[in-house]
């Protein structure tokens, strides 16, 4: 009987041995599977040595969302490429200016005097001033000229040229002029001219005019146009 008691009390410990593992032990098998979350409590520095190298295999389209402010530093040199094309998208109601700037700044100019002769003079002039920082470029020129009967009478322009290193030099522009006929008791005689003349800043411009004899008194008018430009 104490035998058959053993028996039996060994066959329940081997049943129990085998006995199949319930749910609670397989979740926890899973969990011994997979990774689980590692909480790093302070944040750890990483240092870099050396500057790694980073290749880009293909060429990636980049997408620039708002236009980023580029400076440049003194001196710095920018090349463009190839011969680019510029587009300029004004109408004709609002023209982009233009201005050739191998021309200066023109500031159109004209004038008109009078010179009179009084007897016993041959000559007579006036002058007419050319800013500082500006040339005058007389374009066109045209005179008339009242002496008495049988007097000739000479038009011309002195012009100065100074660069401010060597002495003014004066030239003499003598313009053509043609007799028109006696009116009343004057020989009358006219000048309309296309000139380039040139005076310096800082000079004057003198209208000059001459006649054969001092008998008498003598008219004559200056007229010019052209411009003034700055000074290079």
């Amino acid at each position: 009987m104490f035998k058959f008691r053993i028996a039996v009390f060994s066959v329940l410990i081997a049943a129990l041995s085998t006995t199949p593992a319930t749910a609670k032990d397989h979740d926890k098998d899973r969990d011994d599977d997979h990774a689980k979350d590692v909480k790093v409590v302070n944040t750890p520095k990483v240092k870099v040595v050396d500057t790694p190298n980073v290749n880009v295999v293909n060429t990636p389209s980049v997408n620039v969302g708002t236009l980023p402010a580029v400076q440049l530093v003194p001196g710095a040199v920018v090349g463009i490429a190839g011969t680019p094309s510029v587009q300029i998208a004004n109408s004709p109601a609002t023209p982009v200016p233009v201005r050739d700037a191998s021309r200066p700044n023109r500031t159109p100019f004209q004038k008109a005097v009078g010179i009179q002769i009084p007897e016993g003079f041959e000559n007579g002039a006036e002058f007419v001033d050319v800013p500082a920082g500006k040339r005058l470029v007389i374009e066109y020129a045209s005179a008339a000229g009242f002496a008495p009967i049988g007097q000739k009478v000479i038009f011309s322009f002195i012009t100065e040229t100074d660069d401010g290193i060597h002495p003014t030099v004066n030239t003499q522009h003598y313009l053509l002029s043609t007799p028109y006929g006696t009116f009343g008791n004057a020989d009358a005689f006219l000048v309309g001219q296309v000139v380039k003349l040139f005076a310096d800043p800082g000079t004057s411009l003198e209208l000059f005019a001459s006649r054969s004899d001092s008998t008498g008194a003598a008219n004559v008018s200056f007229s010019i146009s052209g411009y003034f430009e700055d000074a290079q």
